[in-house]
C-alpha cells in the first residue's frame, strides 16, 4: 500500500512507481457567441454542484477479458485486478484529490445478454459476493453499489433484420436514457460498453458531450501509436511484434529495436467511434514484444485511472459549463498538467475468485 496523506494530497512514491502526466484538450468558443454579462468580480465565485454520472459498461469485455473484480495471473503472481468503477468509488469516498468535488456516481447499468453469461443478474441478489466491484461498497450518499446497478439487455445485438434492429436499438438506449433520467445523471460515461451509441446523442438526449468514453489506448490523430477500434490491447501487442527496419548494412527488414507506448483516452462521443473530441489522453504504458494481453491489462488500468480522474476534473471545470458554445471541431492542445500519481488502491480489496468466470473457465 502507498502511503498517502489526506493533508498534502501527495503520496511517497516507493521505487518502480512511474510518475508522470496527463494531457489535457482544450476547445475555442465559437464565433457566434455572445458572452453574458459578466458578474462582479468582486463577489466570490460559487463552487459548481458535482456532475452526477452514471458508468454504462459490458461484463463480456470489463469481466470476461479484462477480469476485473478477480484475479488475474501476471509475471509478478496473482494480483487482484481492479476496475475502473470501484476505485473512482473508493477515491471518492476518501476525498482523493477532492473528486467528490467534482463527481458522484449514481448508477451503474451493464447490457449482457443471458447467452454472454451463465445469468449476469444472479450475483445482484448476493451482496456480499464477488463482483467487478463489490456490491455491499456504499457510494456517497450511502446506498450500496448493489442496489444502483441496472441491468439493461442489449437484445438488438442478436437481431438480423436492419430495421427491426434499429427499432431494438433506439428502445435499447431510450429505457438508458429514462434509467439514467430517473436516477438524476448529468453524464454518462462508457467504461468498455460494447455497443455503439446513436439515439443517446440526439438534443433531446444527452446531445454530443453529455456522453463520454474512457477509451484503453491512444486515439489523438497526431500519435503516432493511435489504436481506436474494440480491440486496443490485442492491436498494440501485435504493432508491437510487428513493427520493423531497413537495415542498411544487412538489407533486411528487422524488428525494431524499440518499444511501442500505448495508454488511455477519455473523449466525448460521436457516431463515429473514438472519434469524438477528446479531453484527457496519457501514453504512459510500455508495450512489450513478450507481453500477453492480461499483463498489459494490468500495467495499463491505473493509466485509465489516472486519465480519468484528471480529465473528469478538466471536463467539469472548463468544458461541461460552457458545451453549448464550444467549437467541438477545433482542437487546441492545452499544456501538460501536473503530475497525477495512481496506484494506491492495487492492494485495497481481498484477493478472491469471480464467481461468474471462475466457474465458466476453472484453468484460468
Amino acid at each position: 500500500m502507498i502511503p498517502w496523506s489526506p493533508i498534502t494530497k501527495t503520496m511517497k512514491l516507493p521505487p518502480g512507481i512511474e510518475k508522470c502526466g496527463v494531457q489535457l484538450y482544450d476547445y475555442p468558443r465559437r464565433e457566434d457567441y455572445t458572452p453574458q454579462t459578466q458578474t462582479d468580480q468582486s463577489q466570490p465565485d460559487q463552487q459548481q454542484a458535482p456532475l452526477q454520472l452514471i458508468f454504462a459498461t459490458s461484463l463480456r469485455d470489463i469481466a470476461a477479458d479484462d477480469r476485473v473484480g478477480s484475479l488475474t495471473d501476471i509475471p509478478r503472481g496473482l494480483s487482484y485486478m481492479m476496475g475502473l468503477i470501484e476505485a473512482t468509488n473508493l477515491a471518492i469516498n476518501e476525498c482523493y484529490h477532492d473528486l467528490g468535488n467534482y463527481i458522484n456516481i449514481r448508477g451503474i447499468i451493464t447490457d449482457d445478454l443471458p447467452t454472454d453469461y451463465t445469468d449476469p443478474i444472479r450475483t445482484y441478489q448476493n451482496p456480499y459476493a464477488p463482483w467487478i466491484y463489490p456490491l455491499h461498497d456504499r457510494n456517497d450518499e450511502g446506498k450500496p453499489l448493489g442496489q444502483l446497478t441496472t441491468h439493461i439487455p442489449s437484445d438488438f445485438r442478436m437481431e438480423t433484420d436492419k430495421d427491426k434492429r434499429r427499432t431494438k436499438r433506439e428502445r435499447f438506449e431510450d429505457e438508458v436514457f429514462a434509467v439514467s433520467q430517473e436516477m438524476g445523471a448529468d453524464i454518462i460515461v462508457s467504461d468498455h460498453l460494447m455497443v455503439i451509441i446513436n439515439h443517446l446523442l440526439k438534443e433531446n438526449r444527452y446531445g454530443i458531450g453529455r456522453t463520454l468514453n474512457l477509451h484503453p489506448g491512444v486515439i489523438d490523430p497526431l500519435q503516432p501509436s493511435r489504436l481506436p477500434g474494440s480491440t486496443p490491447t490485442t492491436d498494440a501487442i501485435e504493432r508491437v511484434r510487428d513493427r520493423t527496419v531497413y537495415n542498411n548494412k544487412t538489407r533486411l527488414y528487422e524488428p525494431a529495436p524499440h518499444n511501442l507506448l500505448t495508454g488511455a483516452s477519455l473523449h466525448m462521443m460521436t457516431k463515429e467511434v473514438d472519434g469524438g473530441p477528446l479531453i484527457a489522453s496519457s501514453r504512459r504504458t510500455l508495450v512489450n514484444k513478450n507481453d500477453r494481453k492480461r499483463d498489459l491489462r494490468y500495467r495499463n488500468y491505473p493509466v485509465k485511472f489516472r486519465v480519468f480522474v484528471e480529465g473528469i476534473i478538466h471536463y467539469v471545470e472548463k468544458l461541461f459549463p460552457h458545451l453549448d458554445s464550444l467549437d467541438l471541431k477545433a482542437k487546441r492542445r492545452l499544456v501538460t498538467t501536473k503530475p497525477f500519481l495512481v496506484d494506491q488502491f492495487r492492494e485495497k480489496r481481498q484477493e478472491a475468485l469471480h464467481p461468474i468466470l471462475d466457474k465458466r473457465h476453472p484453468k484460468r
